[in-house]
C-alpha cells in the first residue's frame, strides 16, 4: 500500500529480478528500482527496514507477529480521525478533477477516432456483425463499462492498439468468429535468466534489469468480452453493450494496472458516463 506496487511478481530467483535481488542480499539495488520514479526520501529507512526483515528468503530470519508490532515503523504516530477525514476530503477533491478531466480526454478521443472518421462515425450505431451473447450477471465488474459504440468499432480499435506498427512477427490475438471474445497478452515477457547467470550478474547488470522489470511488471494474459445489455424498456431505441475486461492470473496487481491502462489509452472513447 505504501509504494503502490508489490514487492516482486514471482519468487522464482531466475525470473523475477526483484526477489533475486532480496534472495541475494542486494537490499539496495531493490530500493533503487522501487524509488526511482518516488521523490526523495519517499520510503523511510524504518520502512525499508521492515520490509526487507519481512521478505527474508530463510523463514527463521522473518520477525515473529510481536517482533513486526515492536519495530520502529509501527510505532510511530497514528493519524487522529480529524486527520483522515481532512485527508479524505482533500483526495476526494482530486478525484473530482480527475474525473472530469478524464470526461474531457474521452470526449477527444472520441471526436479523434469515430467523428474524425467518416467510417466509423457512419457506423458507430450499426448494428453488431456477428452474433452477440447477452449480458447474464446482475451487475458490471470492476473492469468492464457500459458502451452505445457498435461493437465491431470497439474491438477494432482494440486490435490496432495492440498491433499499431502491423508487425508481421507479433503474435496475433485470439479473435472468435461466433461472438465477441478476444484474447490477449499486454507487457513484456520476462524471460527466465539461466541460474548460471544470476551469480555472476554484476550489481550495474541488476540495476538495469530491475529498472526495465519495473516499468513492465511483466506480461499478463487477459481478454476482451463485449455483450449486450437487456434493453430497460420495450421502447428502447439504442442498444447498449457490456465491454468486460477479464483475466486468470493470479497477479491481480499486475492485472488491474493493464485493465487501467487499456481503457484509458485505448478503450476511453467507448465509455458511456452514467
Amino acid at each position: 500500500m505504501v509504494a503502490q506496487a508489490p514487492p516482486f511478481s514471482s519468487a522464482v530467483v531466475n525470473r523475477d529480478p526483484f526477489y533475486r535481488a532480496i534472495s541475494q542480499g542486494k537490499a539496495k539495488a531493490f530500493w533503487r528500482a522501487h524509488e526511482k520514479h518516488k521523490p526523495a526520501g519517499y520510503f523511510s529507512n524504518e520502512f525499508k527496514d521492515l520490509v526487507i526483515s519481512m521478505l527474508q528468503l530463510e523463514p527463521t530470519h522473518r520477525p515473529s507477529i510481536s517482533e513486526l508490532l515492536y519495530h520502529p515503523w509501527m510505532q510511530q504516530e497514528v493519524a487522529s480521525a480529524e486527520d483522515i477525514k481532512k485527508e479524505f476530503d482533500h483526495r476526494n477533491v482530486i478525484v473530482t478533477e480527475e474525473r472530469e478531466k478524464e470526461r474531457e480526454q474521452r470526449q477527444q478521443l472520441r471526436n479523434k477516432i469515430v467523428d474524425g472518421d467518416p467510417d466509423k462515425a457512419n457506423r458507430a450505431n450499426d448494428p453488431p456483425a456477428r452474433n452477440i451473447d447477452v449480458y447474464a450477471e446482475e451487475k458490471l465488474g470492476k473492469h468492464s463499462f457500459k458502451t452505445k459504440m457498435c461493437p465491431d468499432i470497439v474491438e477494432e480499435q482494440l486490435l490496432a492498439y495492440l498491433n499499431p506498427s502491423k508487425d508481421a512477427d507479433k503474435p496475433e490475438p485470439f479473435q472468435s468468429k461466433e461472438n465477441y471474445l478476444i484474447k490477449f497478452s499486454l507487457g513484456k515477457q520476462c524471460k527466465p535468466k539461466p541460474a548460471e547467470e544470476t551469480l555472476t550478474q554484476t550489481d550495474n547488470e541488476l540495476d538495469d534489469e530491475l529498472e526495465e522489470a519495473l516499468e513492465s511488471l511483466g506480461q499478463v494474459q487477459m481478454m476482451m468480452r463485449i455483450t449486450k445489455l437487456p434493453a430497460k424498456t420495450e421502447e428502447a431505441e439504442e442498444s447498449t453493450y457490456a465491454v468486460e475486461l477479464l483475466s486468470d492470473d493470479i497477479d491481480q496487481f499486475r492485472f488491474n494496472k493493464a485493465a487501467n491502462e487499456l481503457k484509458k489509452n485505448c478503450l476511453n472513447f467507448a465509455i458511456e458516463q452514467d
